[in-house]
């Protein structure tokens, strides 16, 4: 993913991960943050020699409340331990060391997804009929979330790295607007809003202004978050580069 068009600033980034069908729900990850950034948790362990794998007893969805419905299309990992290696399922330590990025980038539009059964092809997919509110209750979540896993490389977390603790946060891909009837004909603008518009970036916005990650700064002062909608100039949802209305400004 570059940076600010910068060759010479290239990371890598993770694909989204821990969305939910039960609303403002969250759980610790085997990592000891939000499940909600689990993807970009393994990515970042991966690369400064932590543990990565399956872990052993982790559940998908609250581990309090298997039995509950409405977690039938969560896509959140919640808890578990390393386990024993050799005995899967296990998670096994990164034998090198690599100096990490000053970027922590993933892929997200949250949203609440479709709780019907698995072989339905609405399984795990956005729900199409949401509101901005909606997002905007899951994008606190994420956000909040992305604000733990940066906080727990600081000084008084678990695994100290600077470069980590003040990294930049992409957003590297989220809401767009065109509608892909080749693949989910159900599906609106990223399968979120009823009518199409532009539902998922009003609430990613209005949510990131809420979440503990607004207002993020590096140490040279610069504003420590990045979003990077993906843009079609021939979208079929709404004009983009297009004014959000009302305006909403995020909180940089």
């Amino acid at each position: 993913m570059y940076y600010y068009n910068d060759m010479m600033r290239v990371t890598h980034s993770a694909q989204g991960s821990g969305q939910s069908s039960k609303p403002d729900f969250d759980c610790p990850s085997v990592y000891g943050v939000s499940a909600r950034v689990h993807s970009l948790s393994a990515m970042l362990a991966a690369i400064t020699a932590g543990y990565i794998g399956l872990p052993l007893n982790g559940v998908v969805g609250d581990p309090e409340h298997p039995e509950d419905p409405q977690h039938l299309g969560t896509t959140m990992l919640c808890g578990g331990t390393v386990g024993v290696p050799g005995s899967p399922p296990f998670m096994f330590q990164v034998p090198y060391y690599f100096s990490p990025p000053t970027i922590a980038d993933t892929h997200q539009s949250p949203c609440l997804l479709n709780n019907v059964p698995g072989e339905n092809p609405l399984h795990g997919r956005c729900v199409t009929t949401q509101s901005s509110e909606d997002v905007r209750r899951e994008a606190v979540k994420f956000f909040d979330g992305a604000k733990q896993l940066l906080d727990s490389f600081g000084p008084s977390g678990g695994h100290y790295e600077p470069n980590l603790y003040n990294a930049m946060f992409m957003l590297g891909e989220t809401y767009n607007n065109s509608i892909d009837g080749s693949k989910y004909p159900l599906e609106t603008c990223e399968g979120v809003g009823s009518p199409p518009g532009p539902v998922g970036p009003n609430g990613l916005v209005a949510g990131f202004n809420q979440s503990a990650l607004a207002g993020r700064r590096l140490p040279s002062g610069w504003p420590g978050v990045t979003v990077r909608p993906w843009h079609y100039p021939n979208g079929k949802c709404y004009q983009a580069p297009g004014q959000i209305n009302p305006p909403i400004q995020a909180t940089w």
